[in-house]
C-alpha cells in the first residue's frame, strides 16, 4: 500500500490511530493506516473492538446510533472517526456496505452540533441515487438536532433547489454537474464558509465527465477546510484526485 500524503511516511499503530477499550483487538497483517502531520490514509482497516463513545463521538449521537440499532463501530468507522474529529484530512478505503457514510457523517454532525450554521458540509457524489442515500443517513443520525440537508442533483427543478439553498442548509449533498449549474447562476449559493468537503465514491469522481465540474467547485471552496475522500477501491488514479482536492488545504 502506498502513502498518498507527504514526503515522509510513518505507519500508525492501532494505539496511535484509535482510542481502544480494554477489549482485545484483532488486526490483520495486511491492514495499515499511515499519517503525516495533518492527513491520514486508512486502507483495509483492521477490526478493533471499541465503542462510538470511546472514539470521541458525542453521547447524544451515540444514543441515536443505538436507537437505530447501531452499537458497534465498523473497522472503517473506528479508524476514520478519531482523526476526522481531530481536524485531519482523511482518505478512507473500504468496500460498499462497510459503513463509510457513517464514518464521515457522525464526526461532521458531532462538530456541527457545537457550532450550527449552514452551509457547513458539502458532500459530492457521482450519482443522484447515492446522493439521496447519503442525505437519508444524515437526516436519520441528525434527527434530534433538526438538521437541514439539501440534495442537489439533476432531474429536479432548479428553482426549487435554489430556494432550498437560499435557506442555508447545514449539509449539501450534490452531484458535481448540478452544483456547478447553481454556482454559475446570477445569485449562486454561498459555499465560502464550508468546513468539510467530502468526496464519496472518490474513484468514480475521477471520470472525465466530472473533471471540469469538480475542479470548478473545489476552486470556490475555502482553502481552510477539512477534506475527506472515501472510496471502495484504492487506485493509482486516486493520487491525482488527492492532489486536486487537497492542493490548497495542504498549503496551510
Amino acid at each position: 500500500m502506498s502513502v498518498l500524503f507527504g514526503k515522509r511516511r510513518r505507519k500508525l499503530t492501532c494505539d496511535e490511530s484509535i482510542p481502544k477499550d480494554s477489549s482485545e483487538s484483532e488486526a490483520s497483517s495486511d491492514s495499515e493506516a499511515y499519517s503525516n502531520n495533518d492527513k491520514v490514509l486508512v486502507e483495509n482497516a483492521p477490526n478493533v473492538l471499541t465503542s462510538f463513545l470511546n472514539l470521541g463521538v458525542d453521547p447524544w449521537l451515540v444514543k441515536r446510533c443505538e436507537l437505530m440499532g447501531i452499537r458497534q463501530p465498523t473497522p472503517v468507522q473506528s479508524h476514520c472517526i478519531p482523526p476526522i474529529l481531530s481536524g485531519r484530512d482523511v482518505i478512507g478505503c473500504a468496500q460498499t456496505g462497510s459503513g463509510k457514510t457513517a464514518a464521515f457523517a457522525l464526526p461532521i454532525l458531532h462538530t456541527l452540533s457545537k457550532d450550527p450554521y449552514g452551509p457547513y458540509a458539502l458532500v459530492l457524489t457521482p450519482t443522484r441515487e447515492l446522493a439521496f442515500q447519503i442525505s437519508e443517513q444524515f437526516n436519520a443520525f441528525g434527527s434530534s438536532m433538526a438538521i437541514r440537508c439539501a440534495v442537489i442533483v439533476g432531474g429536479v427543478d432548479m428553482l426549487k433547489q435554489s430556494l432550498t439553498l437560499q435557506q442555508r442548509p447545514h449539509i449539501i449533498v450534490a452531484t458535481p454537474g448540478r452544483l456547478r449549474d447553481h454556482l454559475l447562476r446570477v445569485e449562486p449559493p454561498n459555499i465560502s464558509l464550508i468546513k468539510y468537503v467530502v468526496l464519496d465514491e472518490a474513484d468514480r469522481l475521477l471520470d472525465i465527465s466530472f473533471a471540469k465540474d469538480l475542479s470548478f467547485i473545489l476552486a470556490r471552496l475555502p482553502a481552510k477546510r477539512q477534506t475527506l475522500l472515501f472510496s471502495a477501491t484504492m487506485t493509482a488514479n486516486l493520487d491525482r484526485l488527492e492532489q486536486t482536492a487537497l492542493s490548497k488545504a495542504s498549503k496551510l
